[in-house]
């Protein structure tokens, strides 16, 4: 992963359109089977993790944003997902001045029962709420919840609906 943010440091720094160009971006990646998490934050708002009822930001070493210095080394950091965490990655869009007034923190807890699929919609309207209609910068958000396997997921909408939990598969297979 820190080759990956080096070589895409020199790429924007060599091929941005603006002179001073520069991208923030948070990179990572999760063994599903550990749970182990490296993330890389390059000039980003922080990570927040929503574990045990808290949501704490989650804390990386620090590095410059994609291509503001073409030759610079990154670092990354490592996290211990438990079961029944939650990762939340954040743009600064979110935080900006005009959904400053959001407390993102108490949101995240309040939505914390939603598949993280609904809480990315219900975070947004959130936002939108919080900061009107328009914002000045993107507000992207990107919800993961690790449960230390596949176990029984559950929605109000989309794909999971349909699923059938396993005690309603129990019941049908007695029955049947």
């Amino acid at each position: 992963m820190v080759a990956q943010a080096e070589e895409a440091n020199r790429a924007v720094a060599e091929h941005a359109n603006v002179r001073g160009a520069y991208v923030t971006a948070v990179l990572g990646r999760i063994d599903l089977t550990t749970g182990r998490c490296e993330l890389l934050n390059a000039g980003h708002v922080p990570p927040l993790l929503v574990r045990d009822g808290r949501v704490v930001p989650v804390e990386l070493p620090g590095n410059f944003p994609l291509g503001m210095f073409p030759g610079e080394s990154y670092r990354s950091g490592d996290l211990a997902l438990l079961p029944g965490d939650r990762l939340v990655v954040v743009t600064d869009g979110m935080r900006e001045r005009n959904a400053a007034d959001l407390d993102l923190p108490g949101e995240l807890l309040r939505l914390a029962h939603l598949h993280p699929r609904e809480a990315v919609r219900a975070l947004s309207d959130a936002v939108l709420a919080a900061a009107g209609p328009v914002l000045d910068d993107d507000a992207t958000l990107l919800v993961v919840d690790w449960y230390d396997g596949h176990g029984p997921r559950c929605s109000t909408a989309g794909a999971d609906a349909a699923r059938v939990r396993p005690d309603e598969e129990r019941s049908a297979r007695r029955r049947g």
